[in-house]
C-alpha cells in the first residue's frame, strides 16, 4: 500500500518511535494544528481524529479524498518493552505554503504543534 506525496489528494503516512521524534504526539488533541516543514516546503494540517489501534490495522493508511497526514507510533507512550497498540493521528491539510511534491524527496525536518489558529 503506497501513500500520497505532500500536497496531493490522498494520505501521507509517517511512522516514528514514540520515545523520540513522535513523543510530542501525546500532547495533541482534535482541532490542533500540525506544521510539517521539509526544506523550503511548508504544510499545515488540522488534527481531525486520534485513535488507538492494533498493530495489524493498516487501514488507517487508506487513501483520503483530500490532502491528509497520518502519523503512527507505538502506544502507550511510556510502556516498557514492545507496546501492544498503535497511536494514530489523522490530520487534514489547511495550508500548503509553498507546497510541492519535491518535499517527498527531502527528509522531514520537523513536525510541530502550532498554538495559533
Amino acid at each position: 500500500m503506497g501513500t500520497a506525496r505532500p500536497g496531493e489528494s490522498g494520505n501521507i503516512g509517517i511512522a516514528a518511535h514514540r520515545d523520540g521524534f513522535f513523543r510530542s504526539l501525546k500532547d495533541f488533541q482534535v482541532g490542533d494544528r500540525v506544521e510539517w516543514a521539509a526544506k523550503e516546503d511548508r504544510f499545515v494540517y488540522t488534527v481531525d481524529n486520534i485513535e488507538i489501534v492494533k498493530p495489524t490495522d493498516v487501514q488507517v493508511l487508506r487513501a483520503r479524498p483530500h490532502p491528509s497526514l497520518t502519523l503512527v507510533t507505538r502506544y502507550r507512550f511510556y510502556f516498557v518493552g514492545d507496546a501492544p497498540q498503535r497511536f494514530v493521528m489523522h490530520a487534514s491539510m489547511v495550508d500548503s505554503g509553498e507546497a510541492s511534491a519535491s518535499a517527498l524527496s527531502s527528509s522531514v525536518q520537523k513536525i510541530t504543534k502550532r498554538n495559533e489558529p
